[in-house]
């Protein structure tokens, strides 16, 4: 450094670092050496070339006093040095308490530099002094004092604190979030070096490090798994920074799941069947179907709705209440009109970006027998009888069906007429009269019967059919009852 940067008014003074009583000799020996530096700066005297320079290391946080080394160059013996101060009083003064520079050091006439105070590498990391021998005062080095480094910082993050949402469907691999670094005034391997995640993670997250320079590392917070909103909502991690040997600092991950919509209503059947009378009126109750979602919010909220898709013709003879799933009749039913009804109910989310999923439901109408059997009478010759027809011989033929169905057999019977006719039964619904004794048109000429069939509903209905006879003719003719 040039001699020129140094302050001509630092020269009127007794120099910084000489210290304790100095006697007429000395004093005159300093006024004596300034006049000559003086001197030699304004005729140009002094090199302009860079001085020497000696460095001496010193370890922050040792009690003072404590002596840190000499000012004399490296083979140098013996002698007596003037420290000229380089730094200005203005950037001493920015340490705490404001010390001035010879409260800061204190340099004896022999060279020995003794600290004064108790350094802090991180309050400031070096001194410099500008250094002349009275020997030979036209020559200068520089002295820096460089501050070593001891670990007394731990890693800190500057917020302890993090609070985050992420949403249950990012992917395993994802970048959540950047974590930042946790600073370190130490330097070297004393400043932080690593991160670890100590607690919560339950091996869904991961940390990835980046060193940005000698003193920094940078972390990222990324998803190792899968969430699921459904099975934990939060987590609590504790990401701790730890520096080379071995101090640590900690931040709080706080990490709020939210849910999305990615289950489906359930319903507890895939198929209902229920039953129902034919004669069921028009808003009574078939049925609820339920189904559940196991989300939670509007997530979770069911409706119901019945489709036209895979459900039979008339599937609006009945309707399914949107909140509640109850199925009830909107219309007349009829069991000989349709007997099966195929519907196909839909449970889904309200609102946009819904899941649905679906049930069957096979209502039964149930028959309740309210139509009579129906007798048809076929003859089998004429309806003229003569009397002379055999014994055995068929009259006609009652053929009975009944519009309900499955009402089971039919029970018959005939009207007495004194065993002169008879009914032969052929199968479930067709009946013979039978001529079971000779006619004679002297004795009898008219016969009056009546032929009842009943179906064998709980409730049973019947209808009869009457028939006249007369000696060789004969008329038929129904009346249900």
């Amino acid at each position: 450094m040039a001699i020129s940067s140094l302050g001509v008014s630092h020269l009127h003074h007794k120099p910084h670092g000489i210290s304790g009583p100095i006697s007429a000799s000395g004093h005159w020996l300093s006024n004596q050496l300034l006049c000559t530096i003086l001197l030699l700066i304004f005729s140009g005297g002094v090199s302009s070339q860079d001085p020497s320079t000696k460095v001496l290391y010193f370890q922050e946080n040792i009690e003072p006093p404590q002596r840190i080394g000499n000012v004399a160059l490296d083979g140098a013996t013996g002698g007596q040095y003037i420290v000229l101060e380089i730094e200005s009083e203005e950037r001493i003064s920015e340490l705490p308490n404001n010390p001035r520079y010879s409260d800061v050091f204190d340099v004896s006439l022999s060279g020995e530099i003794t600290a004064l105070v108790k350094f802090d590498r991180e309050q400031k990391a070096s001194y410099s002094m500008l250094v002349s021998s009275f020997a030979n005062p036209t020559e200068f080095h520089n002295v820096e004092i460089v501050i070593t480094d001891v670990n007394d910082n731990a890693p800190k993050f500057p917020n302890p604190y993090k609070n985050i949402s992420i949403s249950e469907n990012r992917k395993s691999g994802d970048q959540l979030v950047v974590l930042g670094s946790a600073l370190d005034r130490d330097n070297g391997e004393n400043s932080t070096q690593r991160y670890d995640i100590i607690s919560g993670s339950n091996g869904l997250f991961t940390l990835d490090e980046t060193r940005i320079g000698s003193n920094d590392v940078s972390v990222v917070l990324r998803l190792n798994g899968t969430l699921d909103y459904e099975t934990e909502k939060r987590y609590r991690l504790v990401v701790r920074a730890y520096d080379g040997a071995g101090l640590h600092g900690d931040l709080i991950v706080n990490i709020a799941v939210t849910d999305v919509n990615d289950m489906v209503p359930v319903f507890d059947q895939s198929l209902y069947q229920p039953q129902v009378l034919e004669n069921a009126t028009i808003g009574q109750v078939v049925l609820t179907v339920r189904a559940t979602d196991e989300e939670e919010g509007d997530y979770g909220v069911v409706i119901y709705e019945l489709s036209a898709e895979d459900s039979t013709p008339n599937y609006n003879h009945f309707a399914v209440n949107r909140d509640t799933g109850e199925i009830t009749v909107q219309h007349e039913l009829d069991y000989i009109v349709q007997s099966l009804y195929r519907l196909r109910i839909v449970a889904k989310n309200p609102g946009t970006g819904s899941k649905s999923s679906s049930a069957v439901v096979k209502v039964h109408v149930v028959n309740i027998n309210d139509q009579a059997p129906v007798i048809t009478i076929s003859y089998f010759n004429t309806q003229r009888l003569p009397e002379d027809f055999h014994v055995g011989t068929n009259i006609l033929r009652l053929s009975i069906n009944d519009p309900d169905l499955d009402q089971g057999d039919f029970t018959v019977e005939l009207s007495d007429t004194e065993g002169t006719f008879t009914l032969d039964k052929r199968d479930r619904d067709t009946f013979f009269l039978v001529l079971s004794k000779e006619l004679d048109r002297e004795s009898v000429d008219t016969y009056n019967m009546s032929v009842t069939a009943w179906d064998s509903g709980s409730s049973p209905l019947s209808v009869s059919a009457v028939v006249g006879t007369r000696a060789s003719w004969l008329l038929a003719w129904l009346s249900a009852v």
